[in-house]
């Protein structure tokens, strides 16, 4: 997920902090090292480890806690640029329960605090960027990693093809941060919307970069940023409509290719056209897209595969809710 967690990662991290003795810095490391997977014998390791030192952000306005004890839901690991060997680049990454979720109309994650964690909006620091070449993604992945259980470096998933192209294209990223006339402050914490709109717009330059190389998965990220990009300019006060514009070009392109990591994916991004195309107005073509899925069906029904037939009934089921509720004015309202 592009950014922000999913039901299930929620899920897991409350259970992850039931299984390490409700120790959120436990919670924080394990996650660090292993992802969102629950394995037994890593969750005993990291339970009988002494827990580890708290993360101590730099240069942030969010600090780990207030005067009133509250908490910052987030904390800073530091990556390196696999375009030019920048080092340090600060990561934010959420902490395990630090924040609930609220999707908008097209599923663009909002934020609110839980428990002792301070309120933050973290789609303004997902983005990573690296302060030389801005290469930015919100995705560590990307970006070159230190593991500490193994003591080697991880490099980055984006192949190295991909990364030359990157390097090649460091000008345009450069004239992307002077045109918009923003100090480029990005160790911010929050940062200002302006800023977290750049941020993703340099993001999209990396995931063009990799569409026009044909990596998997590309144009779905380019769509994703898209309806981000148009939920932070709807929280700036300021016109979406030619950011979805973006984004409904981006996820049927990426429906047309099948672009999709998983076919949850898929029908959710069929969901987000649909809810587009209400949004413009464009009825008879969203129909279209409920056919599709309805279509769909017995495809999904031939392959017996039960994971992709329940995805399909979520999303046509959403869907068809919101086709009933099409005239209300207020679906389209930032949750709240």
């Amino acid at each position: 997920m592009i950014g922000s967690l999913t039901p299930d990662q929620e899920e897991l991290s409350r259970r992850l902090y039931i299984f390490l003795n409700r120790d959120q810095e436990k919670v924080d490391r394990y996650l660090q090292i292993h992802g969102y997977k629950i394995n037994m014998k890593a969750i005993q390791e990291i339970r009988d480890a002494p827990s580890p030192r708290k993360v101590v952000e730099k240069n942030a306005i969010v600090r780990p806690t207030d005067e009133n004890g509250f908490e910052s839901p987030v904390y800073t690991v530091e990556l390196g640029c696999p375009c030019c060997r920048q080092k340090g680049i600060e990561h934010r990454e959420l902490r395990a329960s630090a924040l609930s979720i609220k999707n908008d109309a097209f599923l663009a994650p909002v934020y609110f605090p839980i428990g002792k964690s301070q309120p933050l909006n973290y789609l303004t620091v997902a983005v990573s960027v690296c302060p030389r070449c801005f290469f930015a993604s919100p995705d560590k992945k990307d970006y070159v990693q230190f593991n500490r259980t193994t003591r080697q470096f991880v490099q980055s998933q984006i192949p190295p093809g991909v990364i030359s192209a990157l390097q090649d294209e460091m000008a345009e990223r450069h004239a992307l941060i002077e045109t918009s006339q923003l100090e480029p402050h990005f160790t911010d914490c929050p940062r200002a919307l302006p800023l977290a709109i750049l941020s993703y717009r340099l993001a999209n330059l990396r995931a063009r970069v990799e569409a026009e190389s044909k990596n998997p998965y590309a144009l779905f990220k380019q769509a994703s940023y898209a309806t981000r990009i148009a939920l932070l300019h709807r929280q700036a006060g300021l016109d979406d409509t030619p950011e979805l514009e973006h984004a409904l070009s981006f996820f049927k392109e990426a429906f047309y290719r099948t672009d999709f990591p998983n076919a949850n994916a898929e029908f959710q991004s069929c969901f987000i056209i649909f809810s587009i195309l209400i949004r413009f107005g464009k009825f008879k073509e969203a129909r279209d897209y409920i056919s599709v899925m309805e279509q769909g069906k017995k495809e999904v029904e031939e392959r017996k595969d039960r994971t992709a037939g329940a995805a399909l009934a979520q999303w046509l089921g959403m869907a068809k809710a919101r086709w009933e509720d099409k005239d209300n004015p207020q679906i389209w309202e930032i949750p709240h």
